[in-house]
Order: C-alpha cells, then structure tokens, then sequence
C-alpha cells in the first residue's frame, strides 16, 4: 500500500481510538490521573472525592491508546496490503473518524454540563470574618 494511504488510515484508526479510550473511563471503572488544583497534587484514582479534575489523565490514556493503534494500524497495512485501497474505504474510515469525535465531544460535554461537583469540607479550625 502507498505510503500517503496507509498514514491516512492509520490517522483514520488513531482517532477513532482515541476518542473511544477518552470516554472510557465514563463507562468503566478505569483508574485515571485527577488534578486537584487547589491542592496542586494528582492521584492516580477511579473517581475523585473533592473538587478535581480528570481531563488530563484522560487525556494521556487516550494519547497512548491512539499511539499503539497508528503504529500497529501502519504497520500491518504496509505489511500485508499490497495494492493501493478503493476511495470508498478511505471515505469510510475518514466519516468514521469524524463521527466517532463528533460522539466522543457530544458526550463529553453532556456529561460535564450535568456534572454536580462535591466541594471538601471546611476544615474545623477555619473561623468566618
């Protein structure tokens, strides 16, 4: 397979996988990296107990998982592909691409919108002015 093609597709498998690996972890209990910038710590954690956010682990789970499915997705296609693929395939994988982000956003942002953060609790030495 033409080189151009088979980065195409890989590019094309690469993002599908990485929107599926970013809302992952909404569906199963994944352990992800959470920032708490209050705090400025991280934790390495299914769910979080205060005000924290996850978009960077999530983030890096999906950079890794987009990173083996390209490799993997060029490799076997300069490998095992010898002829150069019907424009039909290419479209198909490039309309799967976007509509897989297009999810992949849609869901992120339903789910921040409904999202009810649980603030820590004041501490018992704090006295209000």
């Amino acid at each position: 397979m033409p080189t151009k093609n088979a980065v195409h597709l890989a590019c094309c498998v690469a993002t599908i996988a990485f929107a599926v690996a970013f809302v992952f972890p909404a569906f199963v209990p994944t352990p992800v990296l959470w920032y708490w910038p209050a705090e400025r710590s991280w934790a390495f954690e299914v769910a979080a107990r205060g005000i924290a956010m996850d978009f960077y682990g999530r983030c890096v789970v999906a950079a890794i998982a987009s990173t083996l499915a390209a490799v993997a997705t060029y490799a076997a296609l300069r490998r095992f592909t010898h002829r150069e693929p019907r424009a039909r395939v290419v479209t198909l994988f490039t309309m799967w691409a976007i509509g897989f982000v297009l999810v992949a956003i849609s869901f992120s942002v339903w789910r921040l919108a409904h999202r009810v953060p649980v603030p820590p609790p004041v501490p018992s030495w704090y006295q209000p002015r």
